[in-house]
């Protein structure tokens, strides 16, 4: 028996340890006390842990160490299928009825979560800001044009084509830790291509106002100082607005 009692301990402790590693390469904050409450409540299924460290890197910047525990500890329930990606097409594209749609559908679904929708539209935007900052601006309607051919075109091969030249153009442009950071954070063809297109829609500027708006957002409603939907319908208006 007390062998039994003596297990759980010691595999809880070594899935904490595994959490403080997934940090340090991830570039998250190590911080023992939210990789004891992660790995506690993920211990049986230390996989989750990835999926759980993948919000947290929504809410933080890289390397951010200010921030408060009992903010961050929300965003790790046990089970989550909640589905933004509709609601982030159509405020990527300024589409606001599309906005509107997906946050009654949310509603509809019993799955409305305005601080997790904000946070990740916030990285969304902070997505669309990278590209806009790695893109040479004479450049930015050639690549515009290659991403919508590789969204609307039917031939495997010439979305293959267009997505090793948009990559080719990144590779050429950025330094070897501006590359390591864009393959990482678009492995996917289609997903780089979809927000090639939509950085398109915006200028650095409204997306560097979006991004602080985001955040001050997040910020009242952890604070319960304003009303949620009113908040997000009016953010939606600004983000689409022309």
């Amino acid at each position: 028996k007390s062998k039994l009692v003596e297990a759980e301990p010691k595999r809880l402790n070594s899935v904490i340890s595994l959490t403080l590693q997934a940090m340090k390469l991830m570039d998250l904050p190590v911080n023992k006390y939210l990789a004891e409450k992660i790995a506690d409540i993920h211990q049986s299924n230390p996989l989750q842990i990835l999926s759980e460290l993948q919000k947290l890197r929504l809410f933080l910047e890289p390397g951010e160490e200010n921030f408060v525990i009992q903010d961050v500890l929300p965003l790790f329930p046990k089970s989550n299928n909640t589905n933004f990606f509709g609601f982030l097409d159509g405020i990527g594209t300024r589409r606001i009825k599309r906005c509107l749609k997906e946050i009654q559908a949310l509603k509809d679904a019993s799955e409305w979560e305005p601080i997790r929708l904000l946070i990740s539209t916030k990285s969304h935007f902070r997505k669309l800001l990278d590209l806009k900052n790695w893109i040479y601006e004479p450049d930015e309607l050639m690549l515009f044009q290659y991403s919508h051919r590789y969204l609307t075109s039917r031939s495997r091969k010439e979305k293959e084509k267009l997505s090793a030249d948009i990559r080719d153009y990144f590779q050429e442009r950025l330094n070897l830790f501006q590359f390591e950071k864009f393959q990482k954070q678009f492995k996917s063809d289609y997903y780089l291509s979809k927000l090639v297109f939509q950085q398109h829609y915006f200028n650095r500027e409204k997306l560097v106002n979006l991004l602080a708006e985001c955040s001050e957002m997040i910020a009242n409603f952890q604070a319960r100082n304003s009303h949620e939907e009113h908040s997000i319908h009016q953010f939606v208006f600004d983000s689409c607005q022309k």
